[in-house]
């Protein structure tokens, strides 16, 4: 695979992954009090499968000796702490909810005691006889006192705010009406301002009923959206569990084919060590080539056999040393024995037979060389 295309394999995985992200999202809507299990199992499945499809390009690096990309950290700390600091804000706005939920809940118990303060001094009016002057101050008291605690709680609250004004304009009404009524009986003066009394009440109890019933509306629109908010922390936490159980796996899979290369590796090192020691301690002239026939190695035979140093044998080409007659043959070769001429130091040629094989552990052409005859003199080439 080329380097695009992995990039490309591992964004589209990423995008999958949201996709399941979604799908978990969906599955805890507010709107149903039971997740769906089936876009639950869904969208666990889509980040599982993902995952796997992401470890399954993290084998391939590290089959092709590729280090772990720095892009795959970053991208996994980014995601995991995006998921965690997406779970922290929604925990963090479930409480403020919370806190809304409850300051609505003492708003309508404020209102509803106010409530009952007007209706209070509606039944201080007398319909006859002297008025009682003094029950309609304490409930008037009271009232001012409850108005002011609203009032300080709905600063923040314009339109509230503006409900518990018109509340208060009535109750100014009533109280200039009630101020303006005789001691005595005069009966079409206080019918008329009886009726205005009346009338500013039933207006005032009428705001705060209205006021009532909008912060009713305000509290079941807060409880939905924290129940829509838990939902979100339920699906939050679940698609961070994926994400850790998928992160294990990619770290299961990464550890494990580490530690298989590590073992390989380790036991190459080991054979190499044993075949080395091995070729080096044989009498016969051993030379290990690479893929281009080219000498990677020589063991100390070459010196004592064709007084050639080991060493400066090294990276050059074994066909340089067959004589030219013969180097089609040597070449067009497979493993096997092979009769041929070789040149040593100081231009001495020796009739040689070249045993050619491979190493099972990695490929590489290994040559020995046997002498068939030493030369009495020099052959010229």
């Amino acid at each position: 695979m080329t380097p695009f295309r992995i990039l490309l394999a591992e964004g589209s995985a990423v995008v999958g992954m949201g996709f399941g992200v979604w799908l978990i999202h969906s599955a805890f809507a507010p709107t149903s009090d039971v997740p769906n299990v089936r876009l639950l199992l869904l969208g666990t499945l889509d980040i599982v499968l993902c995952f796997l499809l992401l470890g399954y390009f993290l084998r391939l690096g590290l089959r092709s000796g590729e280090p772990l990309p720095r892009r795959w950290i970053a991208g996994g700390v980014a995601i995991l702490a995006g998921f965690l600091g997406w779970l922290a804000a929604l925990f963090v706005d479930c409480e403020r909810q919370l806190v809304e939920i409850q300051q609505h809940r003492d708003y309508a118990q404020q209102l509803a005691k106010l409530d009952d303060s007007l209706r209070h001094m509606g039944e201080v009016m007398a319909t006859a006889g002297v008025l009682d002057r003094h029950a309609w101050d304490v409930n008037h008291d009271q009232y001012v006192r409850l108005h002011d605690q609203l009032h300080a709680a709905l600063k923040t609250r314009p339109a509230w705010d503006k409900d518990l004004t018109r509340i208060d304009e009535q109750v100014r009404l009533m109280r200039k009406a009630y101020a303006a009524l005789p001691v005595e009986n005069v009966a079409q003066q206080r019918t008329k301002l009886i009726g205005d009394f009346q009338l500013a009440r039933d207006r005032a109890i009428q705001q705060v009923e209205t006021c009532r019933a909008e912060i009713a509306q305000s509290e079941r629109d807060a409880t939905l959206r924290r129940d829509a908010r838990w939902h979100s922390v339920g699906a939050a936490a679940l698609t961070c569990i994926v994400g850790v159980l998928g992160c294990f796996v990619l770290a299961l899979i990464f550890d494990r084919e580490l530690r298989r290369m590590w073992k390989a590796k380790e036991r190459l090192t080991e054979g190499d060590a044993r075949y080395r020691a091995w070729i080096e301690n044989d009498a016969e002239p051993i030379a290990v080539l690479d893929t281009n026939g080219t000498v990677v190695y020589a063991n100390g035979a070459w010196q004592t056999e064709f007084q050639l140093d080991p060493y400066a044998l090294e990276g050059t080409p074994l066909l340089q040393l067959i004589h030219a007659d013969d180097r089609p043959r040597v070449s067009s070769a497979g493993q096997g024995a092979i009769l041929c001429r070789l040149r040593g130091d100081y231009g001495i040629w020796h009739d040689v037979e070249l045993h050619l094989g491979s190493r099972a552990e990695d490929g590489a052409k290994v040559v020995r060389c046997r002498v068939a005859q030493k030369p009495a003199e020099s052959r010229a080439a």
